[in-house]
């Protein structure tokens, strides 16, 4: 389950040609990242590998040891059909350019494990100050409940308009699974 969200939803590193600011991409981009579980801790690099298909656009690869997410920005929001060894169908926002006021519920199956569940992705964010460089800076913080029938999965996922994800983490039934914080802010 903790590979779950992080794509480092990871999950973690998305964007489109016509993508936004608040998570930029194109191939061959490279973050590395902090990651942090309860028994250990070790530096993981995502990269950009390629595109592929997702909501009826081409969207990127991100890869990582952690797994493999499949990312796109559509209609303002960033999509997830894959991150890490889940996937959706239909794809989930995980982020939005827009504010948000009533969070945005999406119904989609869950695929992770070898096992599949119907469930909901319930995206929530809003705007916040973090120093970034030793200069406060405006981010957004998004958050994704995933809800099945067998557990709540919690991501509280931190961009910086530039910059992408920065900061990342990750709850299973309130229980801590894992954090990510970029090593480049």
């Amino acid at each position: 389950m903790r590979r779950l969200l992080l794509l480092g939803l990871v999950a973690l590193i998305a964007g489109c040609g016509s993508g936004s600011d608040l998570y930029p991409l194109r191939v061959g981009a490279k973050w590395d990242y902090q990651v942090r579980t309860a028994l250990a801790r070790s530096v993981s690099a995502f990269k950009v590998t390629g595109r592929a298909p997702i909501a009826g656009e081409y969207g990127y690869v991100i890869e990582s040891d952690m797994g493999k997410s499949i990312l796109v920005w559509k209609s303002g929001q960033l999509l997830a059909s894959r991150l890490g060894g889940t996937r959706f169908s239909p794809p989930i926002p995980i982020l939005v350019e827009d504010e948000i006021k009533n969070g945005i519920t999406t119904k989609t199956s869950i695929e992770f494990g070898g096992t599949k569940e119907d469930g909901v992705a319930i995206l929530t964010q809003a705007s916040d100050k973090l120093t970034i460089e030793g200069k406060e800076s405006s981010v957004i913080r998004a958050t994704v409940i995933l809800q099945t029938p067998s557990r709540e999965v919690r991501t509280i996922s931190t961009y910086a308009p530039g910059k992408g994800l920065i900061q990342q983490q990750q709850l299973t039934d309130g229980r801590f699974d894992l954090s990510l914080d970029r090593l480049d802010q």
